[in-house]
């Protein structure tokens, strides 16, 4: 084999190990590149003289075999032996040659193209997994004392299979994806084999002996039996084994198994389907069946109370139907067949569709939940539940009007809960809303102040449990009309509990104010997508911008002081302090909102003072500039 032979080998072996199982990869990078590179972990296996048209590939570090080729594969890793009796002399042991090649075989790949196997891969102790081509159609003597082996799953061509897979002790699943199958004498001593589905029309020849642990035995509609099963002969049946067949087989089977009548269960998949289950949905009644076997389809029947004829709702080849045409307060019966002529299994159950829970507010005292009203229910049942556990409470049974809300006043505040409502008529009540809907309990944010400053009227409140930011309202005098305006947003995301409108001659942004104009602040708390209610009266204030002094000069009559005029200012109020002093009160008030100078005769030579000074309005006062304005009087 030629070095790109080789290289092209290694690429599908890699690419068909990542199909078969993630595990056998599972090393580290470094050691993977060091196999690539590494000769001595990759063995070419000799071709032996009956299989000149096959090829393999060996890749020790993963255990891996790939065989390719075409026909038939003869004699690869086969018994030792072979008995040969010519009906005249004493029987004669005749060699095999034996392939040369490490047994630590884990995984086996055949590749397209073979179509049948002899006498091969026996006694692989380690083999875990086998990947079967498409184009394979029978087996003979292969795959004897493969006891790691756990999966069997054959390709749709097999045909027939013969003396092979016995004592694979490791097989819990044999599965034909195919059609009817010639199985003889394989398949014994599969002690790990629990359930057996032979595939319709196929013969079964003296195969599955000593299969101790068999629980169900399905056997295709048109199944043959020749001669005596083993396992029948072995003088044991499993005492919980369940023969399943086609009705029209039950004189065969009965007779087939008539020494071990009174041991066997039989069940029969073209009369009657396993038990029905009808449950309420939110939006219809949903049934489901336990599809142990296959049927090519399930037919379902229903009517309702009243009704004395069966109209047919639907067909499936699934093992679950939703009937979404069932009206509230009635009560249907549903009949589940597989062959419309036979009996079917039914269940009954009376359905009311489950209301939808529509929103979810947090109040001032507590959690409100809406839903839709449900036609016919006597009332509803709410259920809440701490977000993250698993338990739900009734909260509050609601019996039926108009009402379709209800207010939790003993939701805790900084905790988030999830609801549920269901409804009922009688005794019946339905599935939940399909919609869980939750929200955070989030308490009314306490407003504490609200004030003209230098920049802007500043709002203050408390903080609120479990909240991560504030949004802030606003609404405005119409002094013309005297009317408020509704609610604006007018700011998210704060995380401090203050917040400053600012005066568009400082900051001209959006949602700035005027000066001269009232207005009102409310806030909400937020949790994420989670608000709280909010105050509905507010606070409100008259906006009042704060004047600055323009100058402040030493004269012979005193210091001079002179500021802008402020709209909405009813007055100024003048503050005067020294070094070693604080504002205090105001040493003057100047009435008018147009007078925007003021003399200080109190003044003394050769002292130095600052000043500022505030617009007023009643009792509401702007902000102030604490650096003022700083004189000596000189006179």
């Amino acid at each position: 084999m030629t070095k790109n032979s080789k290289f092209k080998k290694f690429l599908v072996l890699v690419i068909v190990l990542v199909a078969i199982s993630v595990s056998v990869l599972i090393v580290n990078a470094a050691q993977t590149e060091e196999q690539v590179n590494d000769t001595q972990n990759q063995t070419e296996v000799t071709d032996t003289a009956s299989n000149s048209n096959i090829s393999t590939y060996f890749h020790e570090a993963s255990g891996t075999l790939i065989v390719s080729g075409e026909g038939e594969l003869e004699d690869f890793y086969p018994r030792g032996y072979e008995v040969i009796d010519d009906g005249i002399g004493e029987p004669v042991v005749v060699p095999i040659t034996i392939v040369k090649i490490d047994t630590s075989v884990k995984h086996l790949i055949i590749e397209e193209g073979i179509t049948s196997l002899y006498n091969s891969f026996n006694d692989l102790h380690n083999l875990e997994t086998i990947s079967f081509p498409a184009s394979l159609k029978s087996i003979d003597t292969s795959f004897l004392d493969c006891d790691k082996i756990k999966t069997l799953t054959f390709p749709s061509k097999i045909e027939k299979i013969d003396s092979s897979f016995n004592s694979c002790y490791g097989v819990t699943d044999i599965n034909f994806s195919g059609g009817a199958v010639d199985i003889v004498n394989c398949f014994c001593n599969l002690a790990c084999l629990d359930v057996v589905n032979i595939p319709a029309e196929s013969t079964l020849n003296d195969s599955f002996g000593g299969c101790k642990n068999i629980e169900k035995f399905i056997f295709g509609s048109g199944v043959k039996l020749e001669d005596h099963v083993e396992f029948l002969n072995s003088g044991f049946v499993n005492e919980n084994l369940v023969i399943v067949a086609d009705k029209n087989d039950e004189m065969m089977l009965r007779e087939y198994f008539h020494s071990y009548y009174d041991r066997l269960n039989f069940a029969y998949y073209s009369t009657t389907p396993e038990k029905l289950n009808v449950t309420s949905q939110a939006n219809g009644i949903k049934l489901d069946w336990e599809a142990k076997l296959t049927a090519d389809t399930y037919h379902i029947y229903r009517k309702a109370n009243g009704e004395s004829n069966w109209t047919k709702v639907g067909d499936t080849k699934a093992s679950s139907y939703f009937d979404t045409s069932v009206e509230n307060n009635k009560t249907y019966t549903y009949m589940l067949k597989v062959d419309d002529s036979a009996d079917g299994v039914t269940a009954k159950l009376s359905y009311i569709s489950a209301p939808e829970l529509t929103k979810i507010t947090n109040e001032a005292d507590g959690i409100r939940v809406y839903w839709g009203k449900v036609t016919g229910a006597d009332g509803y049942y709410l259920y809440r539940r701490v977000t993250g556990t698993k338990d739900w409470t009734r909260i509050a049974t609601i019996k039926k009007g108009s009402t379709v809300s209800y207010k939790d006043t003993k939701a805790a505040a900084g905790k988030t809960y999830d609801y549920i409502i269901r409804a009922y008529s009688g005794n019946v009540t339905s599935a939940p809303a399909e919609k869980v809907i939750r929200t955070m309990r989030l308490t009314v944010p306490s407003l504490t102040s609200v004030s003209n400053g230098k920049d802007g009227i500043t709002i203050k409140w408390k903080k609120v449990a479990g909240a991560d930011s504030y949004i802030v309202y606003r609404k405005t005098y119409d002094a013309k009309a005297k009317k408020w305006s509704g609610w604006e947003r007018i700011s998210d995301g704060n995380t401090s509990n203050s917040y400053t409108n600012y005066y568009s001659n400082r900051y001209n942004t959006v949602n700035s104010i005027e000066s001269g104009v009232r207005y009102k602040y409310t806030v909400k708390a937020c949790y994420g997508s989670y608000t709280s209610y909010y105050n509905t009266s507010g606070l409100d204030i008259l906006s009042l911008e704060t004047p600055e002094l323009s100058s402040a000069t030493s004269t012979k009559a005193g210091v001079k002081l002179q500021w802008n005029k402020i709209t909405g200012a009813s007055g100024y109020k003048i503050y005067r302090k020294t070094a070693n002093s604080g504002w205090g009160e105001a040493i003057a008030t100047v009435k008018g909102n147009s007078t925007v100078t003021y003399l200080d005769k109190t003044a003394k030579k050769g002292v130095t003072y600052t000043y500022t000074v505030r617009a007023y309005n009643g009792n509401t006062k702007s902000g102030y500039i604490a650096s003022g304005k700083t004189v000596t009087d000189k006179y």
